[in-house]
């Protein structure tokens, strides 16, 4: 056999080494997709009546005022005079949640598989709260409120209609309370700052939570008090995981700091020759 198959096919073989075989692999993803299939389709049930969504909407209006911290409708004017900014935020709220996410935890499981199990236990913790609270918190998002001046930037910009469509079966318009994005951004972020090796990597992760609030901010879809619930949403669960869930299972669903490979110490000095 050539030399160059041989290495495509040692290369190939290598990566499809998994931490535990296949059967563990097959189980994580079947587990995530059930779990996120069963968020959205309840997310979508549990959409709430019109009028109270859009009562708890002015409420967290009423809040921020009141704290003297209603400043989105003046944030987002900021970008909307710059049409290439918009763009890039829309494309990045439309994509990057969950596209980040999939291949974070799938790199967590094959490269950091020690800490994968529970971070994963955090994500579905998120969901679970999060559920709750749209099943008895229904609240409109900004970009509903037109009367204090939002934009939904998402369909006045790229065309997309959130609330119309196949996709508004799954899209629950009145769980702005908590943000999702915010939460899961925050377990990544978090996560991905601890475990990482570089320093650079480090403080970019550390950035990630702040880049989803304006992201999510920017595009009408949430206030910042959602994404502080949302926040606070992951931080429940991270606790439920550590305490709860890891007692249930200590020896696999424990938090765990993954592995650094040993260094090599630095071979001896050749002792001088005898003359």
């Amino acid at each position: 056999m050539p030399r160059p198959v041989r290495a495509v096919g040692s290369f190939l073989r290598r990566g499809l080494r998994l931490p535990k075989g296949w059967p563990d692999a097959l189980l994580q993803i079947a587990i995530w997709l059930c779990v996120d299939g069963l968020y959205e389709l309840v997310r979508g049930l549990t959409e709430g009546s019109t009028a109270a969504a859009f009562a708890n909407g002015n409420r967290v209006v009423q809040l921020e005022q009141s704290t003297h911290t209603f400043f989105e409708v003046d944030f987002q004017r900021l970008i909307l005079h710059d049409r290439w900014l918009v763009d890039i935020t829309n494309f990045l709220y439309m994509n990057l949640h969950f596209a980040l996410t999939t291949a974070f935890l799938t790199w967590l499981y094959l490269r950091r598989n020690e800490a994968f199990y529970f971070v994963r236990n955090v994500f579905i913790g998120t969901m679970a709260i999060a559920i709750t609270i749209h099943a008895f918190f229904p609240t409109a998002p900004p970009r509903l409120l037109t009367q204090y001046g939002f934009v939904d930037t998402i369909f006045s910009y790229s065309g997309v209609d959130q609330d119309q469509g196949a996709i508004s079966t799954l899209v629950n318009k009145y769980a702005a309370v908590p943000s999702v994005h915010v939460g899961f951004a925050l377990i990544v972020g978090i996560t991905a700052a601890m475990v990482a090796r570089r320093r650079w990597a480090k403080i970019a992760w550390a950035c990630y939570p702040v880049l989803m609030l304006y992201i999510v901010v920017s595009t009408g879809n949430h206030f910042w008090f959602d994404g502080l619930v949302g926040a606070s949403c992951a931080g429940l669960a991270a606790l439920l995981a550590r305490y709860p869930l890891t007692a249930l299972r200590p020896d696999h669903w424990a938090w765990r700091m993954p592995r650094r490979e040993p260094v090599a110490a630095p071979a001896p000095a050749p002792a001088p020759a005898q003359l």
